[in-house]
Protein backbone atom coordinates (compact mmCIF):
# COMPACT_ATOMS: atom_id res chain seq x y z
CA UNK A 1 0.00 0.00 0.00
CA UNK A 2 1.26 3.66 -0.24
CA UNK A 3 2.28 4.41 3.30
CA UNK A 4 3.64 8.07 2.80
CA UNK A 5 3.09 11.06 -0.26
CA UNK A 6 5.67 13.84 -0.68
CA UNK A 7 4.16 16.58 -2.75
CA UNK A 8 6.09 19.64 -3.39
CA UNK A 9 5.76 22.61 -5.52
CA UNK A 10 2.98 21.43 -7.59
CA UNK A 11 0.11 23.52 -8.54
CA UNK A 12 -0.99 25.51 -5.56
CA UNK A 13 0.89 22.82 -2.98
CA UNK A 14 3.75 24.24 -2.19
CA UNK A 15 5.15 21.28 0.63
CA UNK A 16 2.88 18.70 1.56
CA UNK A 17 3.34 15.22 3.57
CA UNK A 18 1.24 12.39 4.47
CA UNK A 19 1.07 9.81 6.45
CA UNK A 20 -1.27 6.98 4.94
CA UNK A 21 -2.65 4.05 6.82
CA UNK A 22 -4.59 1.03 5.36
CA UNK A 23 -8.60 0.81 4.96
CA UNK A 24 -10.53 3.71 4.07
CA UNK A 25 -8.93 7.72 3.98
CA UNK A 26 -11.33 10.08 2.76
CA UNK A 27 -10.20 13.42 1.70
CA UNK A 28 -13.14 16.46 2.28
CA UNK A 29 -12.92 19.89 1.97
CA UNK A 30 -14.50 22.82 0.43
CA UNK A 31 -15.27 22.84 -3.37
CA UNK A 32 -11.87 23.79 -5.14
CA UNK A 33 -9.37 23.58 -1.75
CA UNK A 34 -7.49 21.20 -3.67
CA UNK A 35 -8.31 17.57 -2.77
CA UNK A 36 -8.17 16.40 -6.29
CA UNK A 37 -4.81 17.85 -6.74
CA UNK A 38 -3.54 15.47 -4.25
CA UNK A 39 -5.18 12.31 -6.09
CA UNK A 40 -3.38 13.87 -9.45
CA UNK A 41 -0.05 13.79 -7.72
CA UNK A 42 -0.37 10.03 -6.59
CA UNK A 43 -1.43 9.47 -10.59
CA UNK A 44 1.97 10.93 -11.30
CA UNK A 45 3.50 7.84 -9.54
CA UNK A 46 2.23 4.97 -11.36
CA UNK A 47 3.28 7.55 -14.57
CA UNK A 48 0.29 9.85 -15.35
CA UNK A 49 1.28 12.19 -18.08
CA UNK A 50 2.19 15.88 -16.90
CA UNK A 51 3.74 18.97 -18.30
CA UNK A 52 5.72 21.65 -16.85
CA UNK A 53 2.33 23.80 -16.33
CA UNK A 54 2.00 21.76 -12.93
CA UNK A 55 4.82 23.34 -11.26
CA UNK A 56 4.07 26.17 -8.71
CA UNK A 57 4.68 29.61 -9.50
CA UNK A 58 7.93 30.90 -8.21
CA UNK A 59 9.32 27.40 -8.16
CA UNK A 60 11.90 25.69 -10.27
CA UNK A 61 10.62 22.40 -10.01
CA UNK A 62 7.48 20.31 -8.89
CA UNK A 63 8.38 16.92 -7.18
CA UNK A 64 6.08 14.48 -6.51
CA UNK A 65 7.42 11.18 -3.97
CA UNK A 66 5.30 8.08 -2.38
CA UNK A 67 6.56 4.90 -0.47
CA UNK A 68 5.18 1.50 -1.09
CA UNK A 69 4.97 -1.34 0.91
CA UNK A 70 4.01 -4.17 -1.52
CA UNK A 71 4.64 -7.91 -1.71
CA UNK A 72 4.38 -8.63 -4.89
CA UNK A 73 5.62 -12.01 -7.60
CA UNK A 74 4.91 -9.29 -10.33
CA UNK A 75 6.31 -6.66 -9.50
CA UNK A 76 9.80 -8.19 -8.16
CA UNK A 77 9.85 -9.60 -11.47
CA UNK A 78 9.75 -6.43 -13.10
CA UNK A 79 12.50 -4.82 -10.79
CA UNK A 80 14.68 -7.60 -11.34
CA UNK A 81 14.12 -7.17 -15.24
CA UNK A 82 14.79 -3.54 -14.89
CA UNK A 83 17.82 -4.02 -12.16
CA UNK A 84 15.69 -1.54 -9.72
CA UNK A 85 16.97 -2.82 -6.39
CA UNK A 86 14.56 -4.51 -4.15
CA UNK A 87 14.73 -2.98 -0.32
CA UNK A 88 11.27 -4.27 0.80
CA UNK A 89 9.82 -0.76 0.02
CA UNK A 90 9.51 1.13 -2.95
CA UNK A 91 10.40 4.76 -3.08
CA UNK A 92 8.70 6.36 -6.58
CA UNK A 93 9.67 10.17 -7.20
CA UNK A 94 8.60 11.91 -10.03
CA UNK A 95 10.72 15.51 -10.68
CA UNK A 96 9.15 17.53 -13.16
CA UNK A 97 11.28 20.80 -14.50
CA UNK A 98 10.32 23.33 -17.16
CA UNK A 99 12.91 20.66 -19.51
CA UNK A 100 11.77 17.48 -18.61
CA UNK A 101 10.08 15.30 -16.23
CA UNK A 102 12.36 12.54 -14.81
CA UNK A 103 10.74 9.14 -13.01
CA UNK A 104 13.33 7.11 -10.13
CA UNK A 105 12.59 4.46 -8.54
CA UNK A 106 14.28 3.16 -5.42
CA UNK A 107 17.20 5.80 -6.76
CA UNK A 108 17.40 4.48 -9.98
CA UNK A 109 16.35 6.43 -13.41
CA UNK A 110 13.62 4.55 -15.07
CA UNK A 111 11.47 5.58 -17.84
CA UNK A 112 7.52 7.35 -17.89
CA UNK A 113 6.81 3.53 -19.55
CA UNK A 114 8.07 1.52 -16.99
CA UNK A 115 6.71 3.97 -14.25
CA UNK A 116 3.11 2.53 -15.83
CA UNK A 117 3.93 -0.82 -15.39
CA UNK A 118 4.90 -1.24 -12.50
CA UNK A 119 2.12 1.13 -10.99
CA UNK A 120 -0.49 -0.98 -12.47
CA UNK A 121 0.64 -3.41 -9.80
CA UNK A 122 0.23 -0.56 -6.85
CA UNK A 123 -2.57 2.05 -7.87
CA UNK A 124 -5.87 1.61 -9.45
CA UNK A 125 -7.54 5.45 -9.85
CA UNK A 126 -10.82 6.36 -10.91
CA UNK A 127 -11.35 9.81 -11.63
CA UNK A 128 -14.42 11.72 -12.45
CA UNK A 129 -12.67 11.88 -16.30
CA UNK A 130 -12.52 8.03 -15.96
CA UNK A 131 -17.07 7.90 -16.28
CA UNK A 132 -16.20 8.40 -19.99
CA UNK A 133 -14.19 5.44 -20.64
CA UNK A 134 -17.43 3.62 -19.40
CA UNK A 135 -19.34 4.88 -22.97
CA UNK A 136 -16.90 3.24 -24.84
CA UNK A 137 -17.42 -0.44 -25.86
CA UNK A 138 -13.87 -1.01 -26.32
CA UNK A 139 -13.16 -0.89 -22.64
CA UNK A 140 -16.04 -2.74 -21.46
CA UNK A 141 -14.58 -5.91 -23.65
CA UNK A 142 -11.45 -5.33 -22.40
CA UNK A 143 -13.59 -5.20 -18.47
CA UNK A 144 -14.67 -8.47 -19.46
CA UNK A 145 -11.44 -9.89 -21.00
CA UNK A 146 -9.95 -9.26 -17.53
CA UNK A 147 -12.87 -10.83 -15.57
CA UNK A 148 -12.53 -13.77 -17.66
CA UNK A 149 -8.64 -14.46 -16.23
CA UNK A 150 -5.61 -15.38 -17.44
CA UNK A 151 -6.79 -17.79 -19.83
CA UNK A 152 -8.75 -14.93 -21.89
CA UNK A 153 -5.17 -13.29 -21.73
CA UNK A 154 -3.61 -16.47 -23.27
CA UNK A 155 -6.05 -16.47 -25.92
CA UNK A 156 -6.16 -12.74 -26.74
CA UNK A 157 -2.21 -13.13 -27.19
CA UNK A 158 -2.53 -16.31 -29.47
CA UNK A 159 -5.06 -15.02 -31.47
CA UNK A 160 -2.45 -11.68 -32.32
CA UNK A 161 0.22 -14.18 -33.40
CA UNK A 162 -2.12 -15.70 -35.40
CA UNK A 163 -3.18 -12.14 -36.72
CA UNK A 164 0.55 -11.42 -37.29
CA UNK A 165 1.26 -14.39 -39.31
CA UNK A 166 -2.02 -13.97 -41.44
CA UNK A 167 -1.36 -10.65 -42.85
CA UNK A 168 2.57 -11.47 -43.19
CA UNK A 169 0.98 -14.47 -45.51
CA UNK A 170 -1.45 -11.23 -47.48
CA UNK A 171 1.58 -9.24 -47.80
CA UNK A 172 3.91 -11.66 -49.45
CA UNK A 173 0.45 -12.85 -51.34
CA UNK A 174 0.10 -9.24 -52.62
CA UNK A 175 3.39 -9.34 -53.47
CA UNK A 176 3.25 -11.89 -55.86
CA UNK A 177 2.44 -11.91 -59.60
CA UNK A 178 -1.27 -12.33 -60.12
CA UNK A 179 -0.95 -14.17 -63.76
CA UNK A 180 1.64 -16.52 -65.33
CA UNK A 181 1.90 -14.45 -68.36
CA UNK A 182 3.30 -11.39 -65.68
CA UNK A 183 5.97 -13.90 -63.63
CA UNK A 184 7.38 -14.55 -67.30
CA UNK A 185 7.59 -11.00 -68.14
CA UNK A 186 9.05 -9.87 -64.86
CA UNK A 187 11.54 -13.20 -65.08
CA UNK A 188 12.60 -11.91 -68.67
CA UNK A 189 12.97 -8.44 -67.59
CA UNK A 190 15.38 -10.10 -64.68
CA UNK A 191 17.33 -12.17 -66.63
CA UNK A 192 17.79 -9.46 -68.95
CA UNK A 193 18.90 -7.46 -66.01
CA UNK A 194 21.31 -9.91 -64.53
CA UNK A 195 22.42 -10.95 -67.54
CA UNK A 196 23.61 -6.86 -68.62
CA UNK A 197 25.44 -6.75 -64.91
CA UNK A 198 27.34 -9.82 -65.29
CA UNK A 199 28.59 -9.54 -68.71
CA UNK A 200 30.00 -6.09 -67.72
CA UNK A 201 32.16 -8.14 -64.92
CA UNK A 202 32.04 -5.08 -62.40
CA UNK A 203 34.48 -5.04 -60.22
CA UNK A 204 34.65 -2.40 -57.25
CA UNK A 205 37.70 -1.03 -57.67
CA UNK A 206 38.10 -0.89 -60.87
CA UNK A 207 36.84 2.86 -61.82
CA UNK A 208 39.40 4.40 -59.92
CA UNK A 209 42.30 2.90 -61.50
CA UNK A 210 41.01 3.17 -65.10
CA UNK A 211 40.40 6.68 -64.37
CA UNK A 212 44.13 7.26 -62.93
CA UNK A 213 45.23 5.42 -66.09
CA UNK A 214 43.10 7.83 -68.05
CA UNK A 215 44.98 10.75 -66.91
CA UNK A 216 48.26 9.50 -67.63
CA UNK A 217 47.73 8.70 -70.98
CA UNK A 218 46.09 12.42 -71.12
CA UNK A 219 49.11 14.12 -69.45
CA UNK A 220 51.79 12.25 -71.60
CA UNK A 221 52.54 14.94 -73.96
CA UNK A 222 53.88 16.60 -70.40
CA UNK A 223 55.45 13.75 -69.37
CA UNK A 224 57.13 13.24 -72.32
CA UNK A 225 58.79 16.50 -72.96
CA UNK A 226 59.97 16.65 -69.24
CA UNK A 227 62.09 13.45 -69.57
CA UNK A 228 63.75 14.48 -72.55
CA UNK A 229 64.15 18.03 -71.68
CA UNK A 230 66.14 16.64 -67.96
CA UNK A 231 68.45 13.96 -70.03
CA UNK A 232 68.93 16.27 -72.53
CA UNK A 233 70.24 18.89 -70.10
CA UNK A 234 72.27 15.91 -67.72
CA UNK A 235 74.11 14.29 -70.67
CA UNK A 236 75.34 16.95 -72.35
CA UNK A 237 72.77 17.40 -75.38
CA UNK A 238 75.46 16.41 -77.93
CA UNK A 239 77.49 19.55 -76.18
CA UNK A 240 80.27 16.90 -74.91
CA UNK A 241 80.61 15.41 -71.65
CA UNK A 242 77.35 14.58 -69.75
CA UNK A 243 76.80 16.05 -66.08
CA UNK A 244 78.43 12.93 -64.63
CA UNK A 245 82.01 13.39 -66.31
CA UNK A 246 82.28 17.03 -65.09
CA UNK A 247 81.36 16.15 -61.60
CA UNK A 248 83.91 13.05 -62.22
CA UNK A 249 86.54 14.88 -63.23
CA UNK A 250 86.35 17.51 -60.47
CA UNK A 251 85.93 14.51 -58.20
CA UNK A 252 89.26 13.39 -59.32
CA UNK A 253 91.16 16.50 -59.63
CA UNK A 254 90.27 17.49 -56.00
CA UNK A 255 91.28 13.95 -55.03
CA UNK A 256 94.88 14.47 -56.09
CA UNK A 257 95.15 17.93 -54.01
CA UNK A 258 93.64 16.27 -50.83
CA UNK A 259 97.38 16.46 -49.82
CA UNK A 260 97.35 20.09 -49.82
CA UNK A 261 94.33 20.32 -47.65
CA UNK A 262 92.12 17.78 -45.40
CA UNK A 263 88.68 19.36 -46.09
CA UNK A 264 89.26 18.33 -50.09
CA UNK A 265 88.98 14.83 -49.55
CA UNK A 266 86.00 14.72 -47.40
CA UNK A 267 84.66 17.11 -50.89
CA UNK A 268 86.50 14.90 -53.65
CA UNK A 269 84.34 11.83 -51.70
CA UNK A 270 81.06 13.35 -51.70
CA UNK A 271 81.08 14.40 -55.67
CA UNK A 272 82.77 11.12 -56.86
CA UNK A 273 79.52 9.48 -55.46
CA UNK A 274 77.75 12.36 -56.69
CA UNK A 275 78.96 11.13 -59.97
CA UNK A 276 77.83 7.67 -59.84
CA UNK A 277 74.38 8.54 -58.83
CA UNK A 278 73.81 11.23 -61.86
CA UNK A 279 75.27 8.33 -64.52
CA UNK A 280 72.42 6.05 -62.55
CA UNK A 281 69.61 8.80 -63.44
CA UNK A 282 71.44 9.88 -66.62
CA UNK A 283 71.07 5.81 -67.51
CA UNK A 284 67.32 5.92 -66.31
CA UNK A 285 66.32 8.79 -67.87
CA UNK A 286 67.26 7.31 -71.24
CA UNK A 287 65.61 3.93 -70.96
CA UNK A 288 61.95 5.37 -69.96
CA UNK A 289 62.49 8.05 -73.06
CA UNK A 290 63.33 4.96 -75.26
CA UNK A 291 60.18 3.13 -73.94
CA UNK A 292 57.31 6.16 -73.85
CA UNK A 293 54.89 5.71 -76.23
CA UNK A 294 51.16 7.17 -76.44
CA UNK A 295 48.86 4.30 -76.76
CA UNK A 296 45.60 6.12 -78.43
CA UNK A 297 44.10 2.59 -78.58
CA UNK A 298 44.50 1.93 -74.61
CA UNK A 299 42.66 5.14 -74.30
CA UNK A 300 39.73 4.99 -75.83
CA UNK A 301 39.49 1.47 -74.47
CA UNK A 302 39.34 3.09 -71.14
CA UNK A 303 36.68 5.96 -72.05
CA UNK A 304 34.63 2.93 -73.74
CA UNK A 305 34.80 1.20 -70.52
CA UNK A 306 34.29 4.27 -67.82
CA UNK A 307 30.95 4.81 -70.34
CA UNK A 308 29.88 1.49 -69.90
CA UNK A 309 30.20 1.75 -65.97
CA UNK A 310 28.52 4.76 -66.11
CA UNK A 311 25.31 3.30 -68.23
CA UNK A 312 25.24 0.82 -65.64
CA UNK A 313 25.11 3.47 -62.76
CA UNK A 314 22.35 5.42 -64.81
CA UNK A 315 20.57 2.27 -65.03
CA UNK A 316 20.98 0.41 -61.91
CA UNK A 317 22.52 2.35 -58.71
CA UNK A 318 24.45 5.60 -58.17
CA UNK A 319 27.62 3.72 -57.80
CA UNK A 320 29.27 0.24 -58.65
CA UNK A 321 28.42 -0.82 -55.07
CA UNK A 322 24.51 0.41 -55.90
CA UNK A 323 24.87 -1.79 -59.47
CA UNK A 324 26.09 -4.80 -57.40
CA UNK A 325 23.46 -4.43 -54.98
CA UNK A 326 20.74 -4.35 -57.33
CA UNK A 327 22.02 -7.29 -59.10
CA UNK A 328 21.61 -9.31 -55.91
CA UNK A 329 18.24 -8.46 -55.21
CA UNK A 330 17.39 -8.87 -58.63
CA UNK A 331 18.81 -12.75 -58.17
CA UNK A 332 16.85 -13.29 -55.22
CA UNK A 333 13.54 -11.69 -57.01
CA UNK A 334 14.24 -14.07 -60.05
CA UNK A 335 14.26 -16.87 -57.65
CA UNK A 336 11.57 -16.06 -56.00
CA UNK A 337 9.95 -16.11 -58.88
CA UNK A 338 11.11 -19.29 -60.47
CA UNK A 339 8.98 -20.97 -57.77
CA UNK A 340 6.28 -18.81 -57.28
CA UNK A 341 3.60 -20.85 -58.41
CA UNK A 342 4.72 -23.11 -55.30
CA UNK A 343 5.27 -19.82 -52.88
CA UNK A 344 1.64 -19.23 -53.98
CA UNK A 345 0.37 -22.20 -53.01
CA UNK A 346 2.66 -22.63 -49.45
CA UNK A 347 1.14 -18.99 -49.08
CA UNK A 348 -2.42 -20.12 -49.38
CA UNK A 349 -2.08 -22.99 -47.19
CA UNK A 350 -0.69 -20.90 -44.12
CA UNK A 351 -3.13 -18.38 -44.51
CA UNK A 352 -5.89 -20.99 -44.89
CA UNK A 353 -4.50 -22.91 -41.72
CA UNK A 354 -3.87 -19.36 -39.78
CA UNK A 355 -7.42 -18.57 -39.98
CA UNK A 356 -8.20 -22.47 -38.82
CA UNK A 357 -6.32 -21.67 -36.16
CA UNK A 358 -7.68 -18.01 -35.12
CA UNK A 359 -11.29 -19.35 -35.96
CA UNK A 360 -10.88 -22.51 -33.41
CA UNK A 361 -8.94 -19.66 -30.52
CA UNK A 362 -11.39 -17.10 -31.05
CA UNK A 363 -14.07 -19.80 -30.85
CA UNK A 364 -12.63 -20.76 -26.96
CA UNK A 365 -12.19 -16.89 -26.61
CA UNK A 366 -16.08 -16.42 -27.47
CA UNK A 367 -16.94 -19.13 -25.19
CA UNK A 368 -15.03 -17.92 -21.97
CA UNK A 369 -16.29 -14.57 -22.97
CA UNK A 370 -20.23 -15.65 -22.85
CA UNK A 371 -20.11 -17.33 -19.91
CA UNK A 372 -17.84 -14.52 -17.71
CA UNK A 373 -19.58 -11.60 -19.26
CA UNK A 374 -22.84 -12.62 -18.23
CA UNK A 375 -20.99 -13.61 -14.46
CA UNK A 376 -19.67 -10.07 -14.34
CA UNK A 377 -23.03 -8.54 -14.94
CA UNK A 378 -24.89 -10.78 -12.26
CA UNK A 379 -21.94 -9.53 -10.00
CA UNK A 380 -22.22 -5.80 -10.65
CA UNK A 381 -25.93 -6.22 -10.73
CA UNK A 382 -25.69 -7.25 -7.36
CA UNK A 383 -23.93 -4.33 -6.31
CA UNK A 384 -25.59 -1.84 -8.40
CA UNK A 385 -28.76 -2.83 -6.44
CA UNK A 386 -27.02 -2.72 -3.19
CA UNK A 387 -26.23 0.97 -4.26
CA UNK A 388 -29.95 2.33 -4.33
CA UNK A 389 -31.04 0.84 -7.86
CA UNK A 390 -33.17 -1.63 -6.87
CA UNK A 391 -34.46 -1.93 -10.42
CA UNK A 392 -31.24 -1.68 -12.26
CA UNK A 393 -30.32 -4.63 -14.71
CA UNK A 394 -27.08 -4.68 -16.23
CA UNK A 395 -26.68 -6.73 -19.43
CA UNK A 396 -24.16 -7.37 -22.57
CA UNK A 397 -24.79 -6.80 -26.03
CA UNK A 398 -22.83 -9.19 -28.57
CA UNK A 399 -22.18 -8.45 -31.91
CA UNK A 400 -20.43 -11.41 -34.20
CA UNK A 401 -17.62 -10.92 -36.73
CA UNK A 402 -17.47 -14.28 -37.97
CA UNK A 403 -15.40 -13.46 -41.18
CA UNK A 404 -13.17 -10.86 -39.38
CA UNK A 405 -9.23 -11.35 -38.42
CA UNK A 406 -8.73 -9.07 -35.90
CA UNK A 407 -6.84 -8.55 -32.08
CA UNK A 408 -10.03 -8.59 -30.68
CA UNK A 409 -11.66 -11.78 -31.77
CA UNK A 410 -15.00 -12.69 -33.19
CA UNK A 411 -17.15 -10.40 -31.27
CA UNK A 412 -17.25 -6.99 -30.31
CA UNK A 413 -19.16 -6.39 -27.17
CA UNK A 414 -20.95 -3.48 -24.89
CA UNK A 415 -22.38 -3.43 -21.78
CA UNK A 416 -26.43 -2.32 -21.25
CA UNK A 417 -27.83 -0.82 -18.38
CA UNK A 418 -31.16 -0.20 -17.56
CA UNK A 419 -31.80 2.33 -14.32
CA UNK A 420 -36.05 1.33 -13.71
CA UNK A 421 -38.52 -1.48 -14.12
CA UNK A 422 -39.60 -1.39 -17.75
CA UNK A 423 -37.53 0.10 -19.73
CA UNK A 424 -34.89 -1.64 -21.95
CA UNK A 425 -31.23 -1.44 -21.49
CA UNK A 426 -29.65 0.60 -23.29
CA UNK A 427 -25.72 1.73 -23.93
CA UNK A 428 -23.84 3.43 -20.87
CA UNK A 429 -23.38 6.45 -22.92
CA UNK A 430 -27.02 7.20 -22.85
CA UNK A 431 -27.27 7.62 -19.21
CA UNK A 432 -28.28 10.92 -18.48
CA UNK A 433 -27.05 10.76 -14.61
CA UNK A 434 -24.15 11.02 -13.53
CA UNK A 435 -25.34 9.74 -9.89
CA UNK A 436 -26.28 6.16 -11.66
CA UNK A 437 -23.29 6.78 -13.89
CA UNK A 438 -20.81 6.63 -10.64
CA UNK A 439 -22.90 4.10 -9.25
CA UNK A 440 -22.14 1.79 -12.20
CA UNK A 441 -18.62 2.42 -12.09
CA UNK A 442 -18.31 1.80 -8.46
CA UNK A 443 -20.34 -1.40 -8.62
CA UNK A 444 -17.84 -2.30 -11.48
CA UNK A 445 -14.53 -1.26 -9.46
CA UNK A 446 -15.92 -3.49 -6.39
CA UNK A 447 -16.25 -6.72 -8.59
CA UNK A 448 -12.93 -6.34 -9.43
CA UNK A 449 -11.63 -5.27 -6.31
CA UNK A 450 -12.12 -8.55 -4.67
CA UNK A 451 -10.24 -10.17 -8.11
CA UNK A 452 -7.19 -8.60 -8.85
CA UNK A 453 -3.99 -8.14 -6.33
CA UNK A 454 -3.81 -3.89 -6.69
CA UNK A 455 -3.42 -2.75 -2.68
CA UNK A 456 -4.55 0.89 -3.16
CA UNK A 457 -7.90 2.18 -4.65
CA UNK A 458 -8.02 6.03 -5.65
CA UNK A 459 -11.70 7.26 -5.95
CA UNK A 460 -11.55 10.98 -7.30
CA UNK A 461 -15.31 12.04 -6.51
CA UNK A 462 -16.85 8.85 -7.43
CA UNK A 463 -19.78 9.67 -5.61
CA UNK A 464 -20.43 12.53 -7.40
CA UNK A 465 -24.60 13.51 -8.19
CA UNK A 466 -25.15 11.11 -5.28
CA UNK A 467 -27.44 11.81 -2.66
CA UNK A 468 -30.13 10.44 0.06
CA UNK A 469 -30.46 7.15 0.57
CA UNK A 470 -27.70 6.73 -2.51
CA UNK A 471 -24.92 8.08 -0.76
CA UNK A 472 -25.55 5.92 2.43
CA UNK A 473 -25.50 2.42 -0.22
CA UNK A 474 -22.03 4.21 -2.08
CA UNK A 475 -20.69 5.01 1.25
CA UNK A 476 -20.97 0.88 2.58
CA UNK A 477 -19.82 0.11 -0.90
CA UNK A 478 -16.72 1.87 -0.63
CA UNK A 479 -16.24 0.81 3.15
CA UNK A 480 -17.26 -2.95 2.15
CA UNK A 481 -13.98 -2.27 -0.63
CA UNK A 482 -11.81 -0.94 1.71
CA UNK A 483 -11.69 -4.15 3.66
CA UNK A 484 -9.62 -5.46 1.50
CA UNK A 485 -7.25 -2.91 0.26
CA UNK A 486 -6.17 0.63 1.32
CA UNK A 487 -8.92 3.30 -0.79
CA UNK A 488 -7.96 7.01 -0.84
CA UNK A 489 -11.14 8.31 -1.66
CA UNK A 490 -11.71 12.23 -2.57
CA UNK A 491 -15.22 13.07 -1.48
CA UNK A 492 -18.01 15.57 -0.67
CA UNK A 493 -20.18 12.92 1.05
CA UNK A 494 -20.54 12.92 4.69
CA UNK A 495 -21.82 8.95 4.59
CA UNK A 496 -18.21 8.16 3.09
CA UNK A 497 -16.72 10.45 5.15
CA UNK A 498 -18.40 8.94 8.57
CA UNK A 499 -17.05 5.78 7.35
CA UNK A 500 -13.72 6.31 6.92
CA UNK A 501 -11.02 4.89 9.05
CA UNK A 502 -8.42 8.18 8.49
CA UNK A 503 -10.29 11.60 7.83
CA UNK A 504 -8.21 14.29 5.91
CA UNK A 505 -9.33 17.81 5.82
CA UNK A 506 -7.93 19.91 2.87
CA UNK A 507 -7.95 23.81 2.61
CA UNK A 508 -6.59 26.69 0.89
CA UNK A 509 -5.00 28.93 2.84
CA UNK A 510 -3.47 32.73 1.98
CA UNK A 511 -0.21 33.35 3.50
CA UNK A 512 2.53 36.19 2.24
CA UNK A 513 0.43 36.81 -0.85
CA UNK A 514 0.59 33.57 -2.32
CA UNK A 515 -1.68 30.43 -1.84
CA UNK A 516 -1.45 26.96 -1.10
CA UNK A 517 -3.00 23.77 0.35
CA UNK A 518 -2.42 22.30 3.84
CA UNK A 519 -4.17 19.08 5.15
CA UNK A 520 -5.69 18.46 8.14
CA UNK A 521 -5.92 14.86 9.91
CA UNK A 522 -9.43 15.14 11.71
CA UNK A 523 -10.03 13.25 15.27
CA UNK A 524 -12.80 13.78 17.66
CA UNK A 525 -14.90 17.11 17.96
CA UNK A 526 -12.99 18.47 14.84
CA UNK A 527 -14.25 15.63 12.41
CA UNK A 528 -17.78 16.07 13.91
CA UNK A 529 -17.69 19.69 12.80
CA UNK A 530 -16.09 18.45 9.33
CA UNK A 531 -19.06 16.26 9.07
CA UNK A 532 -21.65 18.80 10.26
CA UNK A 533 -20.07 20.99 7.69
CA UNK A 534 -20.82 18.28 4.68
CA UNK A 535 -24.37 17.43 6.07
CA UNK A 536 -25.45 21.21 5.86
CA UNK A 537 -22.78 23.71 6.05
CA UNK A 538 -23.21 24.83 9.22
CA UNK A 539 -21.96 23.98 12.77
CA UNK A 540 -25.40 24.40 14.21
CA UNK A 541 -26.19 22.64 17.41
CA UNK A 542 -28.56 20.16 15.13
CA UNK A 543 -26.35 19.70 12.67
CA UNK A 544 -23.63 19.14 15.33
CA UNK A 545 -25.77 16.31 16.95
CA UNK A 546 -26.55 14.70 13.55
CA UNK A 547 -23.15 14.39 12.59
CA UNK A 548 -22.34 12.53 16.06
CA UNK A 549 -25.26 10.63 15.55
CA UNK A 550 -24.00 9.66 11.94
CA UNK A 551 -20.58 8.78 13.10
CA UNK A 552 -21.21 6.49 16.08
CA UNK A 553 -23.76 4.52 14.15
CA UNK A 554 -21.20 4.20 11.19
CA UNK A 555 -18.80 2.92 14.10
CA UNK A 556 -21.01 0.40 15.47
CA UNK A 557 -21.98 -0.79 12.03
CA UNK A 558 -18.10 -1.04 10.27
CA UNK A 559 -16.68 -1.79 13.69
CA UNK A 560 -13.08 -3.17 12.51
Amino acid sequence: MLERLLVQGFAVIKELSLELGPGLTVLSGETGAGKSIIADAVSLLVGGRTSADVIRSGCERALVQGVFRVQDAGVENLLNVQGVADAGELIVTREITASRSGCRVNGQSVTQGFLRQLGAYLVDIHGQHEHQSLFAPAAHQKLIDRFAGTRAAELLAALAVEVKHYEQCQHELKENPESESERLRLLDLLNYQIQEIDAAKVKLDEEDELKRERQTLLSFERLRGAVERCHAELSGGGRGRDVSDLVSRSAAELKEMRQLSTELESISATLEQAGYLLQDAIGELGVLKASLYFDQGRLEEIEQRLEHLAKLKRKYGRSLEAVLAFRAEAQKSRERLHDAAERYAALAQSMALRQERYKRLAGELSILREKHSHELCQLAQANIRELGMSSGRLSISVTRHPDAMNLRGAESMELLFSANLGEEPKPLAKIASGGEISRVMLALKAVFSNLDDIPTLVFDEIDSGVGGKAALAVAEKIAAVSRHKQVLCVSHLAPVAALADHHLYVRKEDSEGRTTVSVEYLYGQARVRELARMLGGRETTAALEHAEELLVKSRTRWQR
